[in-house]
């Protein structure tokens, strides 16, 4: 029997809760919803994301042990889709009760504190990114002047 000397463990489902987007949670609830597992491109229709983002929400549902390839199947010309599935921990993931509503006064309090710090913690992010576009761009137009002039002199 081969043990498994990999450090990597799944995350708990409170963190994938953090980390998780909008477009995620479309994909695995769509995957979880299909009977027999879908294809990428029947996925990718049902929930609008575009085809550059599905391997990369594809890749985290899969990292996180939601959702995993069962197969393949043609769609169109080319080459074979794969066909995702919910994992058992996915289907763990997506049927584990809510969170339970506050029931005291305090207690409402400190969930609404919660929030807040999760909408500054994501605020945050939004402003670092937005950060990095910024300079993106401004590289890129550096870089674009700089070709300009080249083919100009």
């Amino acid at each position: 029997m081969e043990s498994d000397t990999s450090d990597e463990t799944p995350p708990l489902f409170e963190q994938i809760d953090d980390e998780m987007s909008e477009d995620q949670a479309k994909l695995l609830a769509t995957v979880h919803a299909a009977a027999d597992g879908m294809p990428t491109g029947q996925l990718r229709e049902a929930v609008s994301i575009p085809s550059g983002s599905m391997h990369y929400h594809l890749t985290r549902l899969e990292e996180w042990g939601l959702v995993e390839v069962v197969g393949r199947q043609a769609e169109g010309g080319g080459s074979p889709s794969k066909v995702w599935d919910t994992t058992e921990q996915g289907v763990t993931y997506l049927e584990r009760p809510g969170p339970t509503a506050p029931t005291t006064f305090q207690d409402l309090v400190i969930h609404i504190e919660d929030l807040e710090r999760d909408l500054n913690r994501r605020e945050e992010r939004i402003k670092a990114l937005e950060s990095d576009v910024q300079e993106l761009k401004s590289a890129y137009n550096t870089l674009a002047t700089a070709v300009e002039n080249q083919l100009h002199d």
